[in-house]
């Protein structure tokens, strides 16, 4: 890109003086533009102009002076060229001194340099810039679309943009895991991190999502640059830019700044690159939905099984590595946030995990993915289960993972998914976003569950948790939630401190509530009916 300090390199400037503002010249010259009005306000301003000049309406204003230089800092123009000799002798000592202190470039030109000369050499070499930087980008393009046609992986993606750009590479799927990564020169802590640990560090997402870049991938559809972190080991700019498939995203592309900052091409090239790599995805999303459709075939027959199987269930089950007479165990896992590209991905991850931990069966089911696991001598399901969640579940990305009851025939195949899709179903609507759920542990919550509408609307106590809803919404408070901390821990004073009150705060809420219901919340049974008809309205609610 065209600075102040190439554009003085130009023969028109062979007699130009830089008066001030000299920290100032590598500022980006975007275009050139001449003002010689009075008043100029310099609302058209973009950004990086360069403005010519010969100060008509400054002289023997000094107020005029003194407020120029500031104002077209603001307005973040590139720097200023003052024809001295028509209006100005020379640039006023205000000027000067703003320009130093601002880093403002302030140019003198004798007044027989025509400005149209000026801008006739900075706009042939701004275009001309610019047609080399889209060639080059062209280059880029077609250099990674020959690698998509000759089938090429991501990694190879990775490697042949790092060598054209001589920057570091990383593509990243929707849960932050590392797809591919290529390393050109230094790199920081925080690259070092993600890449051995196969995974964007928790702290370092968290801080990502609350900066809102993630949300704008998504939103804007565009790469967008990300500030360095240094806090957090990100010394270094990034650029990023979605990866997208139809309108889902399923992943991203980083580029790293290393010893020179980024520029244009790193702009246009990470967009080429998104492309590609959706291409490829796309490939490979393509074979393995034909592969997760087999299975899904499979495990439709699966939850329909009946002995003797026939022939053609058992040749798939070969297929499929799946053995008959053993002890199974259904598992369901879902993510709970992120764009999270459909079960796909997830089931990937989860089967490169259990390689050679479980025999199991997985299929991309919607959002979700189901486990089937079968015999499992050295560990237990439900440790597996947790172990999963401890190495996949991100910040960014919470994994939450239901269990059904272990079974030792097929036939009961079905009721063992069924109870593991529940104890998702049941926990996502308690709130809970990450973790593991055990069928067997929902108690209540699963009778809660299968309460028919016409039983629940004739319980007292579920209207009158209706009630405190209603309110709440109606007058923007939040008695339902202190309700549920003050039947949810035992004693008043742990339950202000959750909800950040003081107890005699809590206490006098309380007491409003039993008004509003009229109801006693000192007996213990209206206390006990009062929690059960709150889970009640919390599961049927969220359904």
């Amino acid at each position: 890109m065209l600075s102040v300090r190439d554009a003085l390199r130009m023969p028109i400037f062979a007699q130009a003086t830089v008066i001030a503002g000299a920290q100032g010249l590598d500022n980006v010259i975007l275009w050139v533009h001449i003002v010689d009005l009075p008043e100029a306000k310099y609302e058209w301003a973009r950004g990086g102009e360069l403005l010519l000049t010969a100060g008509v309406g400054l002289r023997g204003e000094p107020d005029r002076q003194q407020a120029l230089i500031p104002r077209l800092v603001e307005r973040q123009l590139a720097g200023m060229v003052l024809s001295v000799g028509h209006h100005l002798e020379r640039t006023p000592d205000t000027m000067r001194e703003a320009g130093d202190r601002l880093n403002f470039p302030i140019i003198e030109l004798p007044p027989d340099v025509p400005f149209v000369e000026i801008t006739k050499a900075i706009h042939a070499q701004i275009i001309l810039e610019q047609y080399a930087l889209r060639e080059r980008a062209e280059d880029i393009h077609r250099t990674l679309t020959n690698l998509v046609l000759e089938g090429a992986t991501l990694q190879q993606v990775a490697e042949a943009l790092a060598s054209l750009l001589k920057r570091s590479i990383a593509i990243e799927n929707t849960a932050f895991e590392i797809l591919a990564a290529a390393r050109f020169g230094a790199v920081d802590e925080a690259r070092m991190r993600t890449v051995s640990t196969g995974r964007t560090p928790p702290d370092l997402a968290e801080r990502l999502i609350d900066l809102g870049i993630y949300d704008r991938l998504v939103a804007e559809r565009r790469s967008i640059r990300v500030p360095a972190l240094p806090a957090l080991g990100m010394t270094a700019e990034r650029i990023v830019t979605p990866i997208l498939v139809g309108q889902r995203v399923m992943g991203y592309v980083w580029i790293i700044a290393g010893e020179q900052s980024l520029n244009d091409l790193d702009e246009l090239a990470i967009e080429h690159a998104a492309t590609v790599a959706a291409l490829i995805m796309h490939n490979e999303r393509a074979i393995y939905d034909a592969a997760m459709s087999l299975r899904g075939d499979f495990f439709e027959q699966l939850l329909h099984y009946s002995d003797p199987p026939d022939s053609r269930l058992v040749e798939r089950a070969h297929q499929l590595g799946f053995q008959f007479d053993r002890t199974y165990q259904a598992l369901i896992a879902q993510r709970c946030g992120g764009e999270e590209a459909s079960g796909m991905s997830l089931a990937t991850q989860i089967e490169r995990w259990l390689k050679g931990t479980c025999p199991a069966l997985v299929v991309a089911r919607e959002r979700r993915t189901v486990i089937i696991l079968q015999e499992h001598r050295n560990v237990s399901g439900e440790q597996i289960a947790r172990d999963l969640v401890a190495a996949l579940s991100h910040p960014a990305a919470p994994l939450l993972v239901g269990a059904g009851l272990p079974i030792d025939h097929l036939a009961d195949l079905r009721l063992s998914h069924s109870q593991a899709v529940e104890a998702v179903e049941v926990a996502c609507a308690m709130g809970q976003r990450e973790g593991f759920v055990r069928f067997d542990d929902l108690g209540m919550l699963h009778w809660l569950w299968h309460l028919p509408p016409d039983t629940l609307n004739n319980n007292v106590y579920l209207r009158a948790i209706q009630t405190l809803a209603r309110y709440d919404d109606e007058h923007h408070m939040q008695l339902l939630q202190s309700l549920e901390t003050y039947l949810d821990t035992p004693s008043v004073a742990d339950a202000a401190e959750k909800l950040y009150t003081h107890r005699n705060t809590l206490r006098y809420r309380i007491e409003r509530i039993g008004r509003l219901v009229d109801l006693d919340l000192d007996d213990p049974r209206t206390r006990l009916n009062l929690y059960v008809a709150l889970k009640a309205h919390q599961l049927h609610h969220a359904r």
